[in-house]
């Protein structure tokens, strides 16, 4: 059955399935990686979908210019305001996208290639873990009275429990009753966190103290 001059009702029911699977595949294999860290659960949703909408977009223009310079200026209006805060799951959407415009010129053994060595690309990642940092890099978070003098204070501590240690911002809180001290700090034995924490207590007065490893702020901000 004929769907268009350049489309029948096969090659269309190819391309939507192929797709489909290419992106259930992707989708499982996200959750399997995942599963005990935590994700975003539409990152699933948008796995499966987005290799199937690819295909379907370049299925329609492909072979039409006007349908394809019309169809840029729609998805220039279109604003997106979910932000990826994980570079891996960009890599997955990117590969997902790859494969859905394969699938939509009817490359299908090209999609299957390109989804195949891009899934073992990322399990040799997962498995080897190349792609966490080795370095134990934490932001460390201090309060301290305002009239008490920090300079040097924990300097006995972190000589003790870290191999570095940088003051990165000193900013008054509390309506200036308080100072929150932020640091970089690279821990010798990241089991002794509790221990290094307890530390510190003694010297901040027993004020708040946060210990994160969000490497985004770590080496970003230090909000």
């Amino acid at each position: 059955m004929q769907i268009t001059d350049n489309i029948t009702l096969t090659s269309a029911l190819l391309c939507l399935g192929i797709s489909a699977v290419i992106g259930a595949v992707y989708a499982l294999f996200y959750w399997f990686t995942k599963r005990k860290v935590g994700y975003d659960y539409s990152m699933i949703t948008a796995l499966v979908v987005l290799p199937i909408i690819v295909s379907v977009i370049i299925l329609l223009v492909s072979n039409d210019i006007v349908k394809a310079f019309s169809l840029g200026g729609v998805f220039v209006l279109v604003r997106f305001r979910t932000r990826i805060r994980d570079i891996r799951d960009t890599m997955f959407v990117f590969s997902v996208i790859a494969c859905g415009f394969a699938c939509g010129l009817e490359f299908y053994y090209f999609a299957a290639l390109i989804g195949v060595f891009m899934l073992i690309a990322f399990a040799v990642l997962h498995f080897t873990k190349l792609d966490q940092p080795k370095v134990n890099a934490f932001r460390l978070k201090i309060l301290v009275p305002e009239n008490l003098d920090y300079v040097n204070l924990f300097d006995k501590v972190f000589d003790e429990y870290t191999s570095k240690h940088v003051l990165m911002r000193v900013k008054l809180s509390d309506f200036g009753s308080l100072i929150e001290l932020t640091y970089l700090v690279h821990v010798k034995d990241v089991k002794k966190q509790k221990e290094f924490i307890d530390e510190l207590r003694k010297l901040n007065g027993n004020l708040n103290i946060i210990l994160a490893d969000d490497y985004e702020k770590l080496v970003g901000t230090t909000d």
